[in-house]
């Protein structure tokens, strides 16, 4: 079975991708209003993930919601830099441990956006 994560994007972030091949992956919802990237993720991927962010779920679509900002943030900027090899790269054993301690802090305090 196969999931959904979405990163949504806002204007800083869709012009770091304009351009480049991630701009023909961007879906407009809400009539164009907000724009956002879905990545798949396979099976053995999700679980990952939700062992890692306990507060992490899949909804009833079938996406992966309520993951750490932290999470989010850095899956985005691997998406720039490594393309479709992000998730497989965020999901290494080293910068998983680094996310999970960083959204540990998030429950006390989400840091504004950089």
């Amino acid at each position: 079975m196969e999931y959904i994560i979405s990163i949504v994007l806002d204007e800083d972030r869709f012009n770091r991708i304009r351009g480049s091949g991630l701009e023909g992956k961007v879906k407009g919802l809400f009539g164009g209003t907000l724009k956002v990237i879905d990545l798949t993720v396979t099976e053995e991927q999700a679980k990952k993930i939700l062992d890692a962010f306990p507060k992490s779920r899949i909804d009833a679509r079938k996406h992966i919601e309520e993951t750490p900002v932290s999470f989010r943030r850095e899956l985005f900027n691997l998406l720039v830099t490594k393309g479709d090899d992000a998730l497989n790269e965020i999901l290494s054993d080293k910068k998983l441990g680094e996310l999970k301690s960083l959204s540990l802090e998030e429950d006390d305090y989400l840091t504004p956006p950089s």
